[in-house]
């Protein structure tokens, strides 16, 4: 079946026959696959007869699986094993998706799709594109298909050509907007792990735009990409408080990428307070445990931008900030706040240590037979440089030749001649025997 789609994105959404999504799924599934999925084509028809009711649903209900959420276990289990029909009816034309189930969609199942269409020839080719122009295969592969996947699903267009810079403002724009929803924890943890990742899909659409630019598909040259407008939510009022009144303070002997690191990980901390201990209200309150617990959460937390956990650095460095905050408070003796340190070197994470690669033996033996053959070499060439030194004839000090000279490498005591010798040594001072004739 031809897969060549059209924009259609003004056209009504509707399903597919079920003859032509079977047929669909047995050119690239097995049969137990296309059985499974064809179950869950009926649960979603049943469920969504008219396509259109499905996308005026809430959005935690067409997400389906939301933050935190396994497999087994999802608030909307239908939406979410439909998402391979989804892109199904995007491939073929039948549904145009909006930007915000695009933005809040943690992956979208549209590249096994996609193989063999013009769009994923043209992909590839812009990823060669981004190698040429300086970034790394792997990044700008993920960056271009980040964003195409998002542009495609809405514009339903395999033609890079009609593919608009008003298009990837307008996805911009949404991905900026959506920290601003109450809902936003549901999709991504807390607004704060949304900023993360509104950092990594920023990056993305920049680095898109950069290739598209200089592959002619944009007119405009890419500018480097505004700050995201972000409001941090509210926290209570001294616990604020404590907080800007210690930003002021290394403001004036700290860089701003240092003040910056003090913020995001005082706020960190004090988000997730909030959250987990609704009842403390102020600094003061906080305990060691809080402290335990916030470093056990972080490592449930995943990275917007690798998609892995946090690295041991990343949640030291969280930790170090606190230990650093407390001390200097309690030190300063401010009111409102622990009167000591409540964190040591001993609760900071360990860094996993690294150890020598373990060389086999057979290769560890061929390592050692080429150092020898390099010893020997080695030898050779400085044995016949002593004894080209030791037999070249070479001009005599005073210009006229005849004399001939050992090297000092070849012989430790060179010859020397009578105005080379050294001077005599220092007189003897014992005083000598009178001679008795001289008497």
């Amino acid at each position: 079946m031809s897969l060549m789609v059209e924009p259609q994105a003004e056209l009504p959404r509707r399903h597919a026959s079920l003859e032509e999504y079977r047929a669909f799924l047995r050119e690239r599934n097995s049969p137990s696959t296309v059985c499974e999925r064809t179950k869950r084509y009926w649960r979603f028809v049943r469920l969504y007869p008219d396509l259109e009711t499905w996308f005026e649903a809430p959005l935690p209900e067409r997400i389906g699986r939301l933050y935190g959420e396994t497999r087994e276990q999802t608030s909307y289990r239908i939406s979410n094993q439909a998402r391979p029909y989804l892109s199904f009816l995007a491939v073929s034309g039948y549904a145009w998706f909006d930007w915000e189930w695009l933005v809040a969609s943690p992956s979208l199942y549209i590249w096994g799709y996609l193989e063999g269409t013009p769009l994923a020839a043209a992909c590839q080719e812009l990823a060669e594109l981004a190698v040429r122009l300086g970034y790394r295969h792997q990044s700008a592969w993920r960056s271009i298909q980040w964003t195409m996947a998002r542009l495609f699903m809405h514009t339903l267009t395999m033609d890079l050509a009609q593919m608009s810079e008003a298009d990837i403002d307008a996805l911009d724009e949404v991905v900026c907007r959506f920290g601003d929803r109450p809902d936003v924890a549901q999709y991504f943890g807390s607004p704060q792990h949304y900023q993360d990742a509104v950092h990594a899909y920023r990056t993305h659409l920049q680095i898109t735009r950069v290739v598209l630019y200089h592959a002619g598909v944009i007119a405009t040259p890419p500018r480097r990409n505004r700050p995201a407008p972000f409001q941090h939510p509210a926290l209570p009022e001294r616990l604020e408080t404590v907080i800007e009144r210690y930003l002021a303070v290394r403001r004036v002997n700290r860089r701003p990428k240092t003040v910056q690191t003090y913020m995001l990980a005082l706020r960190a901390f004090a988000n997730w307070l909030v959250r987990s201990s609704p009842e403390i209200v102020s600094w003061a309150q906080v305990s060691r445990e809080h402290l335990l617990a916030f470093a056990e959460d972080l490592n449930t937390r995943i990275s917007a931008e690798t998609g892995q956990p946090l690295s041991a650095r990343t949640k030291e460095g969280y930790l170090i900030t606190l230990a650093t905050f407390l001390r200097d408070v309690a030190l300063w003796q401010w009111e409102d706040v622990p009167s000591r340190p409540l964190l040591g070197p001993g609760d900071l994470p360990k860094r996993p240590q690294r150890v020598p690669r373990y060389i086999p033996e057979a290769e560890l033996a061929r390592l050692m037979e080429a150092i020898r053959a390099l010893k020997r070499r080695l030898s050779d060439v400085i044995y016949r440089h002593m004894l080209r030194d030791a037999t070249t004839t070479a001009t005599s000090p005073g210009g006229q030749p005849g004399a001939t000279l050992q090297s000092s490498a070849a012989d430790p005591n060179p010859e020397v001649n009578t105005s080379e010798q050294s001077l005599p040594g220092p007189a003897d001072h014992h005083p000598r025997t009178p001679n008795s004739d001289a008497a």
